[in-house]
């Protein structure tokens, strides 16, 4: 069957393969397994999970520098530059022929995760509770994660009319400029056939 709205923003990069007569369509599998993602995204992270990220994003900084939470480490400056390296592997360059790498930008973005995490850890100290209930209410979106409007620099940006390579381009934007939105990041999941639990 086709579905034409399952995934809009996968200009370049998509998991459709072509016809004999050149159109593309999605694959029954994939589509079952996305649209109930989808359905499950619209819900954002649940609480407890938010809450289990955390801790043991904690516990892995802890092991990699006890003393991580003093030592001023620039999280999103982490995420500007894991968020290039997922333009990277989705190719953008037009003067080059390139392909996309799926299973490497996914990479890329639980790499992203990652450090959002540590930098909302800091940003919320010992109240895990308080960060978990934030992560949960900044991932719902009751139309889904590509029916958002993001803010930045005075202008609005409307996730449903941006392709993949311009939402990675505004979280890199809004993670130089000391931000992040959970929002805009459930939305480059979706995009890329992922959900909270991957």
């Amino acid at each position: 069957p086709r579905v034409a709205s399952a995934a809009p923003n996968l200009r370049k990069c998509q998991s459709i393969s072509p016809r004999a007569d050149g159109e593309r369509h999605y694959g029954a599998a994939w589509v079952q397994k996305n649209l109930l993602r989808r359905v499950m995204e619209y819900a954002g992270l649940d609480e407890v999970q938010a809450q289990a990220m955390l801790v043991l994003q904690d516990s892995m900084n802890t092991r990699i520098d006890p003393q991580w939470r003093d030592a001023n480490f620039a999280f999103l400056r982490a995420v500007v530059v894991e968020g290039a390296e997922a333009l990277e592997h989705h190719g953008w360059k037009w003067w080059k022929a390139q392909s996309c790498d799926w299973p490497q930008l996914r990479l890329e973005l639980v790499d992203i995760w990652h450090f959002v995490l540590s930098h909302l850890r800091l940003q919320f100290g010992d109240r895990i509770e308080d960060a978990a209930l934030y992560l949960s209410r900044q991932s719902a979106s009751p139309g889904g994660p590509h029916e958002r409007v993001e803010a930045f620099d005075g202008h609005e940006y409307h996730l449903h009319e941006m392709s993949f390579v311009d939402k990675l381009e505004l979280m890199i934007g809004l993670a130089a400029a000391g931000r992040h939105s959970v929002g805009l990041f459930a939305s480059l999941l979706a995009d890329a056939g992922m959900g909270w639990d991957d």
